[in-house]
């Protein structure tokens, strides 16, 4: 477990809060200025309390490794990746997330961390290399799913950039099984709609719970995120690769307590699943929880065996 002091603590200056406001000024407003920036409920601390502890118990410490932010946004978690990790590269396909993401880093001090910038990331793969660990942090949900074999071909370059050993780590993203969408409208029944609906579209609008400023239509709703995905569309889509599923093995196949009390709804939920889906069915907890955090795939050394 890292020993570094919180970096969710760090005051950010005048400029870069400003800077990231403006940005997220038509992606959510400032409701999601604190999740993005720092303090007790950004993702910066609750990476600190929990996501870690998680991230350390299935994958190993980072200390020594080879790190992707596959899809790092605005870089909440690019300058946490820094500070334990030997190397981080950090990758998206929005610039003017990537100009946040660099400001953040040199807030921090991180400056030396690279960044790369594409459309996709086959388009800078062999100039990124492999690592030992590619996140992807509320990553996935965001791929719009009506854009034919996109999200196929995201996870695929994301695992492919894994060295034998190594572990894809995804985490924060909303499990499309279950029928509200929980992550950016609460609406009841949205996530069970095709994908890019225009009806569930027009549906978020009148309700004001999204917004198009620009009119670009359904797909800013899927960019949002409110199309999650599931255990089974990732195994469908790894199915030729050699990919393990650690959620499956004895010591990683039940929640991670990392020293807090578990609600007993979550403890009901989780015996409940374990002994009559995990142990019978071969399918883990994470594949029938709200969120899809963490879901864990190891790629084979097949020159090992």
């Amino acid at each position: 477990m890292s020993g570094h002091a919180p970096l969710f603590e760090h005051e950010y200056s005048d400029t870069f809060v400003a800077d990231l406001r403006e940005f997220l000024a038509t992606r959510g407003g400032d409701r999601w200025l604190e999740l993005h920036g720092n303090g007790p409920t950004s993702r910066m601390a609750r990476f600190e309390a929990q996501t870690l502890a998680e991230l350390e118990h299935h994958c190993g410490p980072l200390a020594g490794k080879r790190v992707l932010d596959f899809g790092c946004g605005t870089g909440t978690l690019t300058p946490m990746l820094a500070s334990d990790a030997s190397e981080v590269v950090a990758f998206d396909v929005s610039a003017p997330a990537m100009v946040i993401t660099e400001r953040r880093l040199k807030e921090h001090g991180f400056e030396g961390v690279r960044t790369l910038l594409a459309p996709g990331f086959g388009d800078v793969a062999a100039e990124a290399g492999t690592f030992d660990l590619v996140m992807m942090h509320a990553v996935f949900e965001h791929v719009p799913a009506s854009i034919p074999g996109l999200r196929r071909r995201v996870l695929r370059e994301a695992f492919d950039a894994l060295r034998p050993g190594g572990h894809l780590f995804i985490t924060e993203s909303p499990n499309r099984l279950w029928p509200r969408d929980i992550y950016c409208t609460g609406l009841w029944l949205l996530p069970w709609t095709a994908a890019g609906s225009p009806r569930s579209y027009h549906r978020a609008l009148a309700r004001g719970v999204h917004h198009d400023p620009d009119g670009r239509g359904p797909i800013t709703l899927e960019e949002r995120g409110a199309w999650g995905f599931t255990y089974w569309s990732l195994r469908k889509a790894l199915a030729d690769r050699p990919a393990d599923v650690v959620n499956l093995r004895a010591g990683h196949d039940r929640w991670v307590r990392y020293g807090r009390r578990l609600s007993a709804r979550r403890r009901a939920f989780e015996t409940a699943t374990y002994y009559g889906i995990t142990k019978t069915a071969g399918v883990p907890i994470v594949a029938l929880a709200p969120m899809l955090s963490p879901l864990v795939v190891q790629r084979r050394d097949e020159d090992a065996r």
